[in-house]
């Protein structure tokens, strides 16, 4: 590697996604029994024991940033102070902080907290934390990568400050609007004992409190089974708030009982409601034991006096009645208490349809904000990057940038910011965040392509990056060089190998001719077409060619000749469509055919598969939201359920390339969507720009009123109209309505033998139903998005992506999609001095950061820093359904030789929990009501031969020692030990926002 010797020495992490391995489960670790329940307060045996839980709400960023930050500075910091004294003047006392971050600051800020004094609280029970995620996380937008980060980072920080008893052991999912099996997956292998959660769909509510199911063993993965189930408690009310009392003292003005103003007849009084409050409770309950959170809403100020009132309320019910015992507790606590009744419980399956909103007020969610939602996913993938080049690296500097990329997706996956409830001023603010966290971004790529590829001189080279736009695209550099050189370096982030289309405008008004030479010396083919636009031509053009199978984690770099024009050698034409004949197009996958009069799809085939054929149909369509000023802004509640056509007038141009074939389809100069078929993949790009709220495809699949969407872009959920599970759904429209992260199809369920399977792709959070049988359709923006715009522009660019198969196939293919859609390519421009064979031997033209690639149904799921000397690996098997096998013909299950991925090889293995924290107690075990008891292996240290074996569904991982050599030459980011004047200072400036330092 020229002029750097990079470190090839990993301690690496492996860890279990759905099922952990018999070395997963440790044993309690000398000296650290007392992570344990040993100081729960104590119930009693003989009487209902009611768990009261201290805890209050964030202001859940709905203010500005700026007023934010005052409450940060002053209310918030108040709160900490307050609750913190007053666990420690009582150590019967118990509080749960649910919003880590938010926690972290203060601590680090205020001069009145000792922090030896909350490490002790900590230790002694007095104080949980719930989760543990670096924000309270929203679960239905987001992907589980996402939400594994936020997981994993946030018990990291609580691991180094105050100790392994810190790292929580249940999970707190009071706020969320909805929850999801990928979330819940992910607590049952990361050591939780038990999870609570409210707002699920209120029927769904009302059957369990009948049932006596609130509490249940929900089984998250149906491939791999019962070891991923997780003990599910839906607290009471489906929100958890108590019934006609208050325990909020500033919100209220009053108290449970020790106020002036209360007789002792009041208090008798109150006393009687709360019984009889609990007693519908208890209705419900299989166990011995209740929790009640004491919930204070942003307004903790006089801790003290809040105290003292819950103490005189604990005193007075338990004098009351001896039926009852009230005591301050935990979670934890109690579920460990619920564990010691011995009880058998009910099994939930791994649909999360009851775990969805509520109703129709929610659905919003899915798709408000819908320009935010991609800037988050956006982000992720550059997290993603970020992290594997300074996990590779190990340089200090680019791990103090990766901060800034933490801060951000922390953020933006904050489940107020996600769903659209904070307030437009508050995003505005938030983009201060986002902008750094770009400028952060580019400086890491910059550097790490240089070091990678050897192109440090004597200063930095210039990176220029230059947004990939539908229209009006933008690139300083390529604008201005009419002759001479430069290049394009492209890092492929995905763990597969993929292909890629760069686009760069050409100078004004100029169809320049360009001469592209690979990495191994060949002349890549180039397209030059005149730009897409959504009215007449701008007669700007742009130069299109494939960066063809980038490798996995590779930086790649394509010379770029600048040629002048030659007659010989003129743009693609754009072509118009005879509106009387269907046209047809077609790459080495498909055949596509498209009515020219209405500019439509009309059929899809696989030439590969001569069976798998549909009638499809696109169509571009609105609602109209009913003006209900009483209806919540994320209500779904359209005036009719046939939606309107957007436009029937419709142009259609054709672009025939060497190197993508392109259909445009424009409707009244206000709306533009463009196919775009590439000769080898196996998808078809459906390229938006647009103000509608929705797109519907229509086919002649035999569907049976199913459809399935994904579950956080991990797995597969089987959806039916009018159906929540096996219950019948007799609600408002709304609730057909589901979140897709990343996919969502259709399928032949009627037919035997081969059925065909249609599946989209998404490239952000969107909504998708099925309302008649073999039809799919794609709710992309909230109306409501246009009218809190600032610039009231909803024009909106979006990327569908079609793959059709048979659905013995389709998994490894639509999965396979889905990753380059999350993980696309990043690529700079720079201008280069040099011919394109003088500089093929002046340095490395591509590197992979993997020494072999994986097996074709393994992914890397995540690499990143950890501990000192050692790095988080992930490896995720791809596969869902056991009966499938990727299109090599492989078996469900694959196997892994970390030896031959990575050198040197581990001399020892340990398993660890999925967020990489394995000092830990072992997680309790629930008995079912049918079936056997899940026993958990205990803890073992073995030496590993390097194979990693994973099932269907699995994301597995190792730890082992490593000795760390880095032997580097050159400079790091932002170092100024040189005489170099070019200014390599990191860009970002303020502090990093969000996330707690490690």
């Amino acid at each position: 590697m020229a002029g750097r010797e990079f470190c090839t020495v990993f301690a690496i992490f492996v860890t279990a996604f759905v099922q952990l391995p018999a070395s997963v489960f440790l044993a309690p670790q000398a000296g650290h029994s007392e992570c344990g329940f040993l100081h729960c307060n104590k119930w009693k045996k003989d009487a209902l024991n009611v768990h009261l839980v201290p805890l209050y709400r964030h202001p859940n960023f709905l203010k500005t940033e700026h007023s934010l930050k005052d409450y940060l500075d002053s209310g918030h910091q108040q709160i900490v102070e307050s609750y913190i004294a007053e666990l420690v003047k009582d150590p019967t006392r118990r509080f749960l902080e649910t919003e880590l971050t938010l926690f972290s600051r203060r601590l680090k800020s205020s001069n009145e907290i000792d922090q030896a004094a909350v490490k002790t609280l900590v230790e002694n029970g007095q104080l949980e934390f719930g989760t543990g995620s670096l924000t309270s996380s929203d679960e239905v937008t987001s992907t589980y990568i996402d939400l594994l980060d936020s997981l994993s980072s946030g018990h990291r920080f609580l691991e180094s400050t105050f100790g392994k008893c810190s790292v929580p052991k249940s999970a707190w999912q009071q706020e969320q609007f909805g929850h999801s099996s990928a979330q819940a997956s992910i607590f049952a292998n990361s050591g939780f004992n038990g999870l609570f959660v409210s707002n699920i769909n209120q029927r769904a509510y009302n059957r369990r409190y009948f049932h006596k199911t609130l509490e249940s063993l929900w089984q998250t993965s149906q491939p791999i089974g019962k070891t991923s189930q997780i003990f599910t408690s839906v607290l009471f009310g489906n929100d958890g708030f108590t019934e006609g009392f208050c325990f909020d003292l500033s919100k209220c003005n009053n108290s449970l009982v020790d106020n002036k103003i209360y007789s002792a007849i009041d208090q008798r009084t109150r006393a009687e409601k709360f019984i009889q409050w609990i007693q519908f409770q208890r209705n419900a309950s299989r166990s011995g034991h209740l929790l009640i959170p004491m919930v204070a809403d942003f307004h903790l100020k006089p801790a003290q006096e809040w105290f003292q009132d819950i103490d005189s309320f604990i005193k007075l019910m338990n004098s009351a009645t001896d039926d009852m015992y009230l005591l301050y507790s935990t979670p934890s606590c109690y579920l460990n208490a619920v564990h010691e009744d011995d009880l058998k419980w009910p099994q939930s399956p791994k649909d999360d349809f009851e775990f969805l909103p509520r109703s129709s007020e929610d659905v919003g969610r899915y798709v408000t904000r819908s320009k935010l939602k991609r800037t988050h996913r956006e982000l992720s993938s550059k997290l993603q990057a970020g992290k594997q080049w300074a996990a590779i690296s190990r340089f200090d500097s680019l791990t103090k940038h990766l901060q800034f990329l933490r801060d951000a997706v922390a953020l933006s996956l904050q489940h107020t910011v996600l769903t659209g409830s904070s307030s437009i001023e508050a995003i505005a603010g938030f983009q201060r965040t986002f902008e750094n966290a770009d400028r952060a971004f580019d400086d890491m790529f910059s550097f790490s392509a240089d070091s990678v590829l050897g192109t440090r001189t004597g200063s930095s080279s210039t990176h220029v990056f230059c947004e990939q736009k539908l229209t009006e695209m933008k690139c300083q550099l390529t604008e201005q060089i009419t002759s001479g050189y430069f290049v394009v370096t492209v890092y492929n982030p995905s763990p597969r190998s993929q292909s890629y289309l760069v686009t760069f405008p050409t100078p004004k008004g100029k169809p320049q001719n360009y001469l592209v030479t690979s990495p191994e010396g060949t002349k890549l083919a180039v397209d030059v077409v005149p730009e897409p636009s959504l009215g007449a031509g701008t007669g700007q053009y742009r130069a299109n060619f494939m960066a063809a199978e980038l490798a996995p984690l590779s930086f790649t770099s394509f010379h770029v000749s600048v040629l002048p024009e030659d007659e010989n050698n003129r743009p693609k034409q754009e072509l118009s469509a005879d509106a009387t004949s269907d046209l047809v197009f077609e790459n080495h996958f498909y055949t596509l055919t498209m009515d020219a009069s209405r500019g439509s799809i009309k059929s899809l085939a696989r030439k590969d598969s001569p069976h798998v054929r549909i009638h499809l149909r696109q169509d571009f369509l609105v609602y109209t939201q009913q003006n209900n000023p009483q209806l919540s802004k994320h209500t779904f509640l359209p005036d009719n359920e046939i939606a309107n056509l957007l436009s029937d007038s419709t142009k259609v141009t054709f672009i025939r390339g060497d190197v993508l074939t392109e259909i445009r389809i424009r409707a009244a100069d206000k709306a533009m969507h463009i196919l775009r078929l590439f000769p080898g993949s196996d998808a078809i790009e459906s390229h938006w720009l647009l103000d509608t709220t929705k797109i519907k495809f229509t086919t002649d699949l035999k569907s049976n009123f199913a459809f399935y969407t994904d579950s956080n872009g991990k797995h597969s959920v089987k959806r039916i109209l009018n159906y929540r599970g096996s219950h019948k759904n007799i609600s408002r429209f709304g609730e057909d309505v589901y979140p897709v992260t990343s996919w969502a199809f259709l399928r032949d369920d009627l037919i035997s033998g081969l059925p065909r399977q249609f599946t989209v792709i998404t490239d952000r959070t969107q909504a998708a139903s099925s309302f008649r049988n073999g039809e799919l359709e794609f709710m992309l923006y909230w109306p409501r998005d246009k009218e809190e715009s600032p610039t009231g522009d909803s024009l909106l660019h979006g990327v569908h992506k079609f793959v059709l198969d048979s659905d013995v196939k389709s998994e490894s293919s639509y999965k396979t999609e889905a990753l380059s859609t999350s993980r696309a390519p990043i690529l700079s421009f720079r201008p280069e001095e040099s011919s394109a064979s003088d500089w093929m031997v002046r340095g490395t033209t591509k590197m992979s950061l993997l020494k072999k690639p994986l097996p074709e149904n393994v992914v890397l799921t995540s690499i990143e820093p950890w501990a000192q000397d050692s790095l988080l690996l992930r490896l995720e098997h791809l596969l869902e359904n056991k009966q499938n096998s990727d299109k090599s013909g492989q078996t469900a299950q694959a196997r892994v030789d970390i030896m031959e991925l990575i050198q040197p090889a581990p001399k020892s293995v340990k398993e660890t929990y999925l967020t990489g924290t394995y000092y830990r107690v072992p997680a309790l075990t629930w008995k079912p009501e049918t079936g056997e008891e899940i026993q958990l292996p205990p803890h073992e240290e073995h030496e590993n031969t390097g194979i990693i074996t994973l099932n269907p569904g699995e994301i597995r991982a190792s730890p082992f020692p490593s000795e760390v050599n880095c032997s580097v030459t050159g400079r790091e980011l932002a170092s100024s030990t040189t005489n170099d004047t070019h200014d390599t200072s990191p860009r970002p400036r303020g502090h990093h926002f969000m996330t707690p330092d490690p």
